[in-house]
């Protein structure tokens, strides 16, 4: 009847080709003034864990503070202020993000927001953690 030619594709999805798959980030969370509070929760999903990241957190609040309790191989700028940023692979920051602290100011009530930005290459995202102080 004729010759068929046959021809393969591999066809790859985009999430394939895209590194940062998710940011997961903890529920709202509840504390008194000036009390520090464990943000455990925050995780990068990403299929390479060699590649490096950056986070940028944020609290809405200026007098609140956010900081690291262990920052083995990782860079850390603005420690214990209302803004810091943390770069390293996506292992290490995995395990530095594990003892990310919060603590309002003493004389602080009502709602703060914490901004998680991640830049991985040219995928970013950003996700907020809302904070009530009582």
């Amino acid at each position: 009847p004729g010759l068929v030619l046959s021809r393969e594709f591999n066809i790859a999805t985009q999430r394939e080709f895209c590194q940062v798959e998710e940011l997961l980030v903890p529920g709202q969370q509840l504390t008194t003034s000036g009390t520090t509070v464990p943000l455990n929760g925050v995780l990068l999903s990403a299929n390479d864990t060699a590649s490096t990241a950056t986070y940028t957190i944020t609290t809405s609040e200026p007098n609140s503070r956010v900081w690291l309790t262990s920052t083995s191989n990782v860079t850390v700028t603005g420690a214990n202020t209302a803004s810091m940023t943390i770069s390293g692979t996506v292992a290490n920051l995995r395990n530095a993000l594990a003892s990310l602290h919060y603590a309002s100011h003493s004389s602080f009530t009502g709602s703060d927001s914490i901004r998680l930005q991640v830049q991985m290459g040219s995928f970013a995202f950003d996700k907020s953690v809302t904070v009530i102080v009582n």
